[in-house]
């Protein structure tokens, strides 16, 4: 999976940028979690994470599907929205049974205005200097692949100075036979226990990580 995913982040003059992919345990080396970083021709920057259902190499070469689709889509720069709706066109032609999350965004990294549209995908964390961080609100439109005929649903808001936002794969909340509302709660715990990027992003997941590895597949994003 690791060959469809960037092989290395974009150095950005104003924007710090950290990523993590963990395999699941079970040892399969192919997965539907992707994240993907670049920049956009107005020098915007695209941030992005997704997750292809399923495992094996279906999933692996829907989420190479997904990832180069939604560059397409993007550089064409009508908006998270509009591209994510895209993307669901595309999956719905491409695989009519098959289905993902995205989360999408956009930021201005002269403003910190990040404008965003999610599709099925859990809350990313927002994270602020000195502040205690908290979850993104807004409710998700349905999965890729689901719908086709409206844009997706999303928002706009500025980040302030040193402000961050921390995006994630469900893998890294979600546990068998637990409410998914404890591993948020956990999530949000450990992100406001560490100011530093690369010690946050490290100390999440270590910190969410079960004994014996992860279940699913894992895609951090900050």
């Amino acid at each position: 999976v690791r060959v469809v995913l960037p092989e290395a982040l974009p150095i950005l003059d104003t924007v710090k940028l950290v990523a993590r992919y963990e395999p699941a345990l079970d040892g399969a080396g192919v997965g539907g979690d992707f994240y993907d970083v670049f920049r956009l021709p107005t020098g915007r920057v695209a941030l992005a994470v997704g997750d292809a259902a399923g495992h094996g190499l279906q999933a692996g070469a829907l989420m190479g599907q997904l990832r180069n689709g939604l560059r397409a889509y993007a550089v064409q720069e009508r908006g998270p929205a509009v591209t994510l709706r895209s993307l669901s066109e595309l999956i719905a032609g491409l695989e009519p049974d098959a289905f993902a999350t995205a989360f999408y965004a956009e930021l201005d990294p002269d403003t910190g205005e990040l404008v965003w549209a999610s599709a099925g995908h859990p809350p990313p964390v927002l994270t602020f200097p000195g502040g205690t961080p908290r979850y993104l609100e807004g409710v998700p439109s349905p999965p890729l692949g689901i719908f086709t005929e409206s844009d997706v649903d999303g928002g706009r808001l500025v980040l302030p100075p040193g402000g961050g936002i921390f995006m994630y794969t469900d893998g890294l909340v979600e546990r068998r036979r637990v409410d998914i509302s404890d591993g948020l709660d956990a999530l949000l715990s450990l992100v406001g226990a560490h100011q530093d990027q690369i010690t946050c992003v490290d100390a999440v997941v270590n910190g969410m990580r079960e004994e014996s590895g992860y279940a699913d597949d894992v895609c951090v994003l900050f």
